[in-house]
This record gives C-alpha cells, sequence and structure tokens, in this order.
C-alpha cells in the first residue's frame, strides 16, 4: 500500500513538472519580452545554424564564417544547449514553422522538467519523495537559476544545473549502499555536465571532490568509503566527452 501511495505521488509530481514547463515556455512565448538575457541570441543562432545543418546532414558543423570573423562555433563552446535547441527547434516547427524562437521555449521548459525530476529521485531514494517534489519545483525559480538564464543569457549554466541533483543523488547512493549500479548514473552525468559547460562542469566536480574528501574525514569511523574510486568514476565521464573536450581545451581562450 505505502509503495502503491508513493508510486502515485510520483506520477503526480511528474504530471505537475510537465504542466509546470509547458506552462513555463507557453509565457515566455506569449510574454513578448524573449530572448531575453546578454547570451540568449547567442544560443539560439548557434541552434539555428544546427538545424541548416542538419539539413545538409551536417550534424556536426566545423566552421562559422559569419560570427567573430570566422570561428568554430562547437570546438570551444559546449555543445549541449544549442543542439538541445536546435532538435526542440526542429520538432516545434512542424506545428510552428513560422517561429524561429520555438525550439528555444521548449528547451526552456524541457530543463525546468530536467532539473525537477532530479530532485524528485532523489527524494524517492532518500525516502522524502515530498521534499524532493516540492524542491523540483522550487529550483528553476530560485533567483540565482532565474538570474543566469534571463539576465545572463547562460542557457547552458541552466543545463548543467538541471543534471547536477542526478550526480549528487548518484554519489551519495553509492557511498551509502556500495550499488554498483550507480556508477552508469555518476559517469554519464559527469559526462553530461561537462558538455553542458567545461568551467562551470569542472567547479561542480570540484566542489563535490572537496565536499567528499571532508565527508570522509568527519565519518571516518562510522562510514569507509573510497574517494578515489568516484573521481575515477567522474573522470570516465570526462574521457566519455574526450573527443569533443580535449580540442576545446587547446587554443582559443578557454586555454
Amino acid at each position: 500500500m505505502k509503495k502503491m501511495k508513493k508510486f502515485f505521488l510520483a506520477l503526480g509530481f511528474i504530471f505537475l513538472y510537465v504542466c509546470v514547463g509547458a506552462l513555463t515556455a507557453y509565457l515566455l512565448h506569449i510574454s513578448g519580452r524573449y530572448p531575453s538575457g546578454d547570451d540568449t541570441m547567442y544560443h539560439i543562432y548557434r541552434a539555428e545554424f544546427l538545424v541548416e545543418s542538419f539539413k545538409s546532414n551536417n550534424f556536426f558543423p566545423l566552421y562559422n564564417p559569419y560570427m567573430y570573423n570566422g570561428v568554430q562555433l562547437f570546438r570551444y563552446f559546449a555543445p549541449a544547449s544549442a543542439y538541445g535547441i536546435a532538435l526542440f527547434s526542429l520538432a516545434g516547427q512542424i506545428f510552428l514553422p513560422q517561429d524561429a524562437y520555438i525550439g528555444y521555449e521548449l528547451y526552456t521548459g524541457f530543463v525546468f522538467f530536467l532539473g525537477a525530476l532530479g530532485f524528485l529521485t532523489v527524494g524517492l531514494k532518500k525516502d522524502r519523495l515530498f521534499l524532493g517534489g516540492f524542491l523540483g519545483l522550487l529550483w528553476f525559480f530560485t533567483p540565482s537559476v532565474m538570474y543566469q538564464y534571463f539576465v545572463a543569457g547562460n542557457l547552458t549554466m541552466g543545463f548543467c544545473l538541471a543534471c547536477t541533483p542526478y550526480l549528487y543523488g548518484a554519489v551519495f547512493s553509492y557511498i551509502e549502499t556500495k550499488d554498483v549500479k550507480r556508477i552508469k548514473q555518476i559517469v554519464l552525468s559527469s559526462a553530461f555536465i561537462l558538455l553542458g559547460h567545461v568551467g562551470f562542469g569542472g567547479m561542480v566536480l570540484l566542489a563535490l571532490l572537496l565536499f567528499m574528501l571532508l565527508y570522509r574525514l568527519i565519518m571516518l569511523k562510522e562510514e569507509k568509503f573510497s574517494v578515489l574510486s568516484i573521481v575515477f568514476m567522474i573522470l570516465t565521464g570526462a574521457l566519455l566527452d574526450g573527443i569533443w573536450a580535449l580540442p576545446s581545451l587547446i587554443g582559443g581562450k578557454t586555454s
């Protein structure tokens, strides 16, 4: 009976997330204020460039001659948000072919849903389903996230923040249970965060490492786990991105 109650509560939260995500995208559409944010148009431009490249069967365009007097748009700048907006733009243009910004609107709703589902997942694992679900509703509308997304226009950071609960939840689940199933989640979460934004991803992973070291010192007698094993999992996630990440760190302003 308790499992059934949890199932329906989780299902209710997921339905609510879909509604709030769709409402967020719709309000953005009718507000007349989009695309707001300093860098938002840059991300939309990259996505539109991708859409045009897709039509020519070019799924990873190497060079754009029209920006910065010529630049490799997907070498020095993380690709996750651009590809996300591009895919939603392709899907959205089936219904609204006249609206060039439909991908951005749908992507915004998706980022909210992705992060909210991450908090719900953590709440489910910790047997705090209602708290996790409630935090999932709030995370996107906190001042720091709203500032990054709608004032700075840093859509890549929004994607990274949406992926962060999956990584942290998997790490602490692994610490507590030593469940090898969490390894895949740690690896993939790390990979997606770095694809979202290498600099921010590095800060997230460094903060996680420092916290684990402190936690290991505090819980030395009560709980034993290998910080090094989790570091290797995170590095494995970084290696999955290596075909893109390594060239992006050589040359350009990142170096």
